[in-house]
């Protein structure tokens, strides 16, 4: 059972308390509305760059399906991307298995860094598949993962079943996150600033939550 995170959350749009209902949450503050989409709270203020919502669940239901595994998924979904080179397949896969040591590298060069940072919660951002949402579980009470891109959370929910990890994931933009201030011990981003429009924007909302 996933754990409760509503007591963190905040409207990434106006920082209002938000009201859980059945599809999604709604903003007390602003009346702005944010859907549920396969079991994860879509609280994007803008699109993923690369693709519009409408095509990105197109693309969802065409990699999922009932008894697909985390790895079945992505191999479905490059099959359904072709603008992708099938050369580079493999590479992206590889990279996608290899986060989980990655980011556990990077955690604990960070706890050296600061050892009087807390252990209590954590913030994946940009977490993909969540790699290093996994090796975060590891080291901190709570952690969350949060992408721009539905499709991957989709897979990395699978992925965190598989490897029995009880770590909710959220969709929403790196510079306008739906938590409110200092909410978190640590916010590791791997591979992230270069896919924002605005990194200056990531960075302030980071240092804020």
């Amino acid at each position: 059972m996933t754990q409760s995170i509503d007591h963190l959350l905040a409207c990434p749009s106006c920082s209002g308390d938000l009201d859980r209902e059945s599809a999604g949450y709604l903003c007390l503050g602003c009346g702005r509305a944010f859907p549920i989409r396969y079991g994860i709270p879509d609280f994007r203020l803008a699109p993923d760059p690369y693709i519009s919502i409408e095509a990105e669940i197109a693309k969802i239901e065409g990699f999922i399906a009932p008894g697909r595994t985390f790895a079945d998924m992505v191999r479905a979904y490059y099959v359904l991307t072709p603008e992708s080179p099938p050369s580079l397949h493999s590479r992206y896969m590889a990279a996608m298995d290899s986060a989980v040591t990655r980011g556990a590298a990077m955690i604990a060069k960070l706890q050296n860094r600061f050892p009087e940072a807390g252990a209590s919660a954590m913030l994946d951002l940009g977490c993909g598949t969540g790699g290093m949402t996994i090796a975060g579980s590891r080291q901190y009470t709570q952690v969350l993962g949060v992408d721009v891109a539905l499709r991957w959370l989709v897979m990395g929910k699978h992925r965190l079943v598989e490897a029995g990890i009880d770590a909710p994931l959220i969709c929403a933009n790196a510079e306008s996150l739906p938590f409110r201030e200092g909410v978190f011990d640590a916010v590791l981003a791997d591979a992230v600033v270069e896919h924002v429009r605005d990194s200056s924007r990531m960075r302030d909302e980071t240092l804020r939550v």
